[in-house]
């Protein structure tokens, strides 16, 4: 739910908590009326998404999937976002031995890793209203839950079950 708590607030300059979680609950509503009545693949991909907050893209297994039906599963590497935003340099060290490829000066990339915006983060004018409520929080994992656990299955990497 990170990347869908990093939307919050970015759309529209009036929302707030209770209207977050009202926006959130109703798109994944849409969401789930979208898989009762098509491919979960296309309604990951459906260009007639036109949502307040994109809910499916935190549907990774869509992506794991299509990435896994063209590369061996030896051939990728999933990193979560949150792993690379506490741990920059331990991963991208990780990815570089992944790649076989020479390692940065760890001071550059120090450097590098100092001055390079952080995804998924809210705008400081945006964190006035405060982080997404706990309920809407506890709905969105619930949510997520059952495709969290299939790219966990596939990846055989627990760290995408997002427990807190």
């Amino acid at each position: 739910s990170s990347g869908i708590n990093a939307e919050y607030g970015g759309i529209h300059e009036d929302r707030t908590t209770d209207t977050f979680d009202e926006v959130v609950r109703q798109e994944v509503g849409r969401f789930r009326e979208c898989v009762s009545n098509h491919t979960l693949h296309y309604c990951c991909y459906s260009s007639e998404n036109n949502p307040k907050v994109r809910v499916w893209i935190g549907v990774y297994i869509c992506f794991v999937r299509d990435w896994l039906a063209v590369f061996p599963r030896d051939q990728l590497m999933a990193v979560s976002l949150e792993d690379y935003s506490q741990y920059s340099q331990s991963t991208l060290n990780r990815i570089y031995q992944f790649l076989g490829v020479s390692k940065v000066d760890q001071g550059k990339l120090g450097v590098f890793l100092g001055t390079a915006k952080k995804a998924n983060k809210r705008p400081v004018n945006e964190r006035s209203k405060g982080d997404m409520r706990p309920d809407t929080e506890l709905f969105l994992r619930e949510f997520y839950s059952p495709y969290n656990s299939e790219v966990a299955r596939l990846l055989n990497d627990t760290r995408f079950l997002y427990k807190k």
